[in-house]
This record gives structure tokens, C-alpha cells and sequence, in this order.
């Protein structure tokens, strides 16, 4: 906003008028950001709302079933890849995916299992 000088009355409130037009145009700046940026976070907000509902909860479930989380003890010479083949049904990629969720869940980072551990794992019913 440009304020246009005023003749009739004294310099002195012509300045005080153009810090209040200045001060006045700030505001509106800083309540135009601030609005977007409220808007930026609902937006952002929701749409993780709706993915994470969206998403699947794990691998191998089907409609209607529910997924369960037991203890089972590591037997000698068990991997994970053995685990998740005795508790997946299904394709490769739900195995991997049953892996990476057991070493998540259980805290495994190299993946090593020792016999006679117990890990938790999920399976569906």
C-alpha cells in the first residue's frame, strides 16, 4: 500500500500516518503467512491421516482377519528366513516383509538369531 502525502496537515503526522499505513501492511503480511502456513499443516496432517489409515497393516493379512503377536523360542539353527516361512503363507516378498517386521519389532539389527531366544512375531487368524 503506497500512502500519498497529505498537505493539509504537518510532516510530523504525515509520518506518523505512514508508520501506521507501514505497520498496518506488516500485519497483514504476517496474518497472510501465518494463515497459509495453518493451512500447509492441515493439508500435511491429513493426508498422513488418510495414508496411514489406508495403508495395509502387514503383510499376509486379507480382509477380516486380525493380526496377533505371540513369544516363540529361536530353535538351533533357525533364521529368520525359516521363521517367516513356517508363519507367512504367501509369496517371497510377504516373507521379507514378515522379516523386516520381526527384526523391527524385536530389535534385531545384524539379524542373528541364538538358540534358545525368544522374539516376538505377529501371525494372522
Amino acid at each position: 500500500m503506497e500512502y500519498t502525502y497529505n498537505d493539509k496537515i504537518s510532516e510530523r503526522a504525515n509520518e506518523a500516518l505512514m508508520r501506521r499505513a507501514r505497520s498496518i501492511q506488516r500485519k497483514k503480511r504476517i496474518a497472510a503467512a501465518a494463515a497459509l502456513l495453518i493451512l500447509f499443516l492441515f493439508m500435511l496432517i491429513g493426508s498422513s491421516i488418510r495414508a496411514f489409515a489406508g495403508a495395509k497393516t502387514g503383510a499376509g493379512e486379507e480382509e477380516g482377519q486380525r493380526r496377533y503377536y505371540t513369544s516363540i523360542q529361536v530353535q538351533p539353527g533357525d533364521t529368520l528366513w525359516d521363521i517367516a516361512e513356517r508363519y507367512t503363507p504367501g509369496s517371497a516378498t510377504d516373507r521379507e516383509a514378515f522379516i523386516e517386521e520381526v527384526r523391527s519389532i524385536n530389535g534385531l539389527t545384524d539379524g542373528r538369531l541364538r538358540s534358545g531366544d525368544y522374539i516376538v512375531i505377529s501371525y494372522y487368524e
